[in-house]
């Protein structure tokens, strides 16, 4: 059974992951900001539902 805050949780990624569903340009956005010479520390501000967060972690990008 799915609890009131799994369904909230459920709809609002929904909601700020569908740009990156249905736009071909933002779906690029990964592999380009692989690309990027960028190091050291990074502090994720309005994270938002914090979907960059693991590739910043583990060092996807850099």
């Amino acid at each position: 059974m799915i609890s009131d805050d799994d369904a909230l949780l459920a709809e609002q990624t929904s909601y700020y992951d569908r740009p990156y569903t249905e736009r071909a340009e933002l779906r690029r956005l990964p592999a380009v900001i692989d690309d990027l010479p960028i190091g050291g520390d990074v502090l994720e501000l309005a994270c938002g539902t914090g979907r960059w967060t693991p590739l910043l972690a583990h060092g996807r990008i850099r």
